[in-house]
C-alpha cells in the first residue's frame, strides 16, 4: 500500500507497488485510491526547490503552519481536520496550486464531489498541474455516473501532460470506458432462506391481513437479474430488470405464494437531478392458482445533497390490481402511492427515512383505505465482513365503510438484520421481524414474529 503524503513531501515509489496500483485502476472501480495515487504522483514529479520557493514567497509562516498541520492530519486518517486546516491556510492568504489540489483531495475523500470539482478546476488553472487536475475531474465524473464527461476529462489529462504515469493512467481509464460502450452490464442476485412464522398471515402488506393463529416453517427463494440496454449505463440509459419469488410453507399450503415481475427503467440526469421513469408488470399465484396481475407505472426524481453520498427522492406509483381469484375480486382497482425518502451516509453509518401516502380506489370501497406510513432504518458496518441493520415503521390505515363503522388500523413493525459478507460475493443473513396490528375490527388484530436465515450471492 502507498503511504499517502500531502503536497510537497517527496518519497520513493516501490516499483512493484506502483505496478499493482496501476493495474487495479484499469478496472476503474477504485476512484478514491486513484485520487490518492495521482496526488502521490504529483509529490514525486514536482521539483522540490520550486515548491519551497513558492512557499517562501507566497504566504506567511502562519499559513505554512496550517498547511503542514493539514498534511499531518491527512496522514493520520483525519480528512475532515485536514480540510479545515487547508481552508484556514487559504483564508490566511496562501495561494498555491498544491493547496487547491489538497483541498480537492480532502473533499473527494469526504464524498463532497461538487466542492472537490471546484478545487480541482482551480488547480487546473496552473499549467504544471492541469493534467493532474483533469484526471481527478474525470474520477469525479465517474462517481457521478457521467460517462461522456469522464471521457472528455481523461482526454484532456492525456493531452496536457508530459508525465508518462499520468498519461498511462488516463489512457487506461479511457480504454476501460470505451470498452464498455457496446456492452450490457448485468447484475444477478439469488437468495435461499429458511424461516419460522408464529402467525401465518395472507397478503401481509395489503388491506386483507388476517392472522391464521397458526405457526409454521417455510422456505423462500428470491432471484433477480437486471442490465442496462444500449451504451449508456448508469445515470443515463434504459435498464431491464426481472424478479422471481417463491414462498413455500411446510404444512399450510394454502398460503404458498409464487410471483414474477419484469420491468423497464428509463434514467436521465439533468444537471445534478436524476430522473427516472418505470413500467412494470407483476403476476402472482396463491396455492398454485392464479391470484393477481399488477401493471405499474412510476416516476421518480432524485436530488443529491451537499454530501454526495446522501440524497432525497420523490416517487409516484400508479398500479392497477387485477385480481384473478374470484374469492378476492373485491380487491380489484387502482392504487396510488406517493413516496418521499431521504438517506444519509457517514463513514460506516447509513440512515434512511421515508414517508408514504397511499390512496386506493377499489371496486369495493370498503376495501379502499387511505394509508400513511413512516419508515426508518439505521445500519452500521463496523468491519468489511459485518453489517447490522435496525428498522421500524408505523402505518395508519383509514377505511370509509359504506354501511358499517369506519375501520381504523395502526400497525407497528420492527426488524433487526445481521449480514456476514463471505468470500466470492456470498452473504449469510439473519433477520428477526415483529409485527403488531391494532384494529377496531377484532378479526384484524394480530401479532406476528418471524425469524429468517438466508444464504445469498450476487454475480
Amino acid at each position: 500500500m502507498f503511504h499517502l503524503h500531502i503536497a510537497s513531501d517527496i518519497m520513493p515509489i516501490d516499483p512493484e507497488e506502483q505496478e499493482t496500483t496501476m493495474g487495479s485502476h484499469n478496472h476503474v472501480k477504485c476512484p478514491k485510491l486513484c485520487a490518492f495515487l495521482t496526488l502521490l504522483l504529483f509529490c514525486v514529479t514536482a521539483p522540490p526547490h520550486a515548491l519551497k520557493a513558492e512557499e517562501d514567497s507566497n504566504h506567511s509562516s502562519h499559513s505554512s503552519a496550517l498547511f503542514m498541520a493539514g498534511k499531518e492530519a491527512f496522514q493520520k486518517g483525519l480528512p475532515e481536520q485536514a480540510l479545515q486546516n487547508f481552508l484556514s491556510a487559504r483564508a490566511s492568504g496562501m495561494v498555491k496550486p498544491a493547496l487547491y489540489y489538497n483541498i480537492g483531495v480532502c473533499y473527494y475523500r469526504l464524498g463532497e464531489y461538487e466542492e472537490a470539482e471546484k478545487a480541482f478546476r482551480k488547480t487546473a488553472e496552473y499549467p504544471d498541474m492541469a493534467s493532474l487536475a483533469y484526471y481527478n475531474l474525470g474520477l469525479i465524473s465517474l462517481q457521478q455516473q457521467e460517462r461522456d464527461a469522464a471521457i472528455q476529462r481523461f482526454q484532456l489529462a492525456k493531452s496536457k501532460t508530459k508525465n508518462k504515469k499520468i498519461h498511462l493512467m488516463a489512457d487506461a481509464a479511457l480504454q476501460r470506458l470505451k470498452g464498455k460502450k457496446n456492452k450490457i452490464s448485468w447484475v444477478q442476485y439469488a437468495s435461499l432462506g429458511l424461516g419460522y412464522d408464529d402467525n401465518v398471515a395472507l397478503l401481509a402488506d395489503t388491506e386483507n391481513v388476517q392472522g391464521s393463529d397458526t405457526d409454521d416453517f417455510f422456505a423462500e427463494l428470491l432471484g433477480h437479474i437486471s442490465g442496462y440496454l444500449g451504451d449508456k449505463p448508469g445515470a443515463h440509459g434504459t435498464q431491464f430488470h426481472a424478479n422471481v419469488y417463491l414462498l413455500q410453507y411446510l404444512e399450510m399450503d394454502e398460503y404458498d405464494i409464487g410471483s414474477f415481475s419484469v420491468g423497464l427503467v428509463q434514467k436521465k440526469t439533468v444537471n445534478s437531478m436524476q430522473l427516472e421513469g418505470r413500467v412494470e408488470y407483476a403476476y402472482t399465484v396463491l396455492d398454485n392458482h392464479s391470484f393477481e396481475q399488477i401493471p405499474t407505472i412510476s416516476f421518480q426524481v432524485k436530488y443529491p445533497l451537499r454530501h454526495s453520498k446522501s440524497a432525497v427522492r420523490f416517487r409516484y406509483r400508479l398500479s392497477y390490481l387485477d385480481i384473478l381469484n374470484d374469492d378476492y375480486d373485491y380487491l380489484t382497482g387502482l392504487r396510488h402511492q406517493v413516496r418521499g425518502e431521504s438517506f444519509w451516509n457517514w463513514s460506516v453509518y447509513r440512515v434512511r427515512l421515508a414517508y408514504i401516502l397511499e390512496m386506493n380506489d377499489k371496486d369495493d370501497q370498503d376495501y379502499s383505505p387511505t394509508r400513511h406510513t413512516l419508515k426508518g432504518t439505521f445500519s452500521i458496518r463496523p468491519s468489511t465482513v459485518l453489517k447490522l441493520s435496525f428498522g421500524g415503521n408505523y402505518r395508519n390505515s383509514q377505511y370509509d365503510m359504506s354501511n358499517l363503522t369506519d375501520r381504523h388500523e395502526e400497525r407497528l413493525r420492527g426488524e433487526i438484520k445481521c449480514t456476514f459478507y463471505l468470500k466470492k460475493n456470498w452473504q449469510l443473513n439473519g433477520e428477526y421481524q415483529y409485527t403488531d396490528n391494532d384494529s377496531n375490527y377484532e378479526e384484524y388484530n394480530y401479532t406476528r414474529n418471524m425469524i429468517i436465515f438466508s444464504l445469498s450471492r450476487s454475480f
